[in-house]
């Protein structure tokens, strides 16, 4: 699919006119990344000043799955888990300090990416566009604080399953967990056998079922409910 068929489809880009599709377009590249490798400077943007840290760009993948990390205390936390047609690096793009997380790739990743200045330059051009930017913002910063809401505080089977209902796509029957049992204990600051437990817990409920590492969702409203999630 060409790149302008890509963008007439995103939630973002889809309102604006055929003209600033096509300058979009021209402000696009697409970049592949193997499974386990960090997403940085794609290989065909033009080098900048900085080049082989991370530049200001905003993408759409097209293909795979990554996930967002953040330092923590002596190891990353997982923030969430990105799939096809998820969007990320919009907060970046107005920022002059570089943000904190790290993308990695989990599946072999491919991106379109745009760069920052055709980003400010298509929000400038179409107000429309800038505020269904400022509503994507807006869903973000409701995310984040949601989830910080609910991993800091409660006990340990309600920190898993706000763990695993921010983390999961939202229509998502079956999550696989991206990450070892004993990474996500530390990413909700839980000993294994508290983790194991709280799975127990949210099992004999009827919430979910663990087969492995993929977790089945059978009654996530209610375990939304139950949780004070909503």
């Amino acid at each position: 699919m060409v790149l302008k068929n890509i963008l007439a489809d995103h939630f973002l880009f889809g309102g604006c006119s055929p003209a600033l599709i096509d300058r979009a377009a021209a402000g696009c590249s697409v970049a592949c990344f193997d499974s386990g490798q960090a997403v940085s400077l794609p290989p065909d943007c033009p080098d900048r000043e900085g080049a082989g840290s991370d530049m200001p760009f905003l993408s759409i993948i097209l293909r795979g799955t990554a996930a967002v990390y953040a330092p923590g205390e002596g190891s990353e936390c997982l923030l969430r888990v990105l799939h096809t047609g998820d969007t990320f690096g919009v907060a970046n793009l107005f920022s002059p300090v570089r943000s904190v997380t790290r993308v990695v790739a989990v599946k072999p990743l491919r991106l379109l990416c745009m760069e920052q200045d055709t980003v400010r330059e298509l929000l400038t051009a179409d107000p429309a566009l800038a505020m269904r930017y400022i509503g994507f913002l807006s869903d973000r910063i409701r995310f984040l604080n949601r989830r910080l809401a609910c991993l800091s505080a409660g006990s340990a089977p309600r920190r898993l399953a706000a763990w695993l209902d921010t983390t999961a796509p939202d229509d998502a029957a079956c999550f696989s967990v991206p990450l070892s049992l004993s990474r996500l204990a530390d990413a909700l600051s839980l000993g294994r056998a508290t983790l194991y437990r709280a799975f127990d817990e949210l099992e004999e409920k009827g919430y979910v079922r663990r087969e492995g590492k993929n977790i089945l969702f059978l009654d996530r409203a209610g375990m939304r409910q139950d949780f004070g999630l909503l």
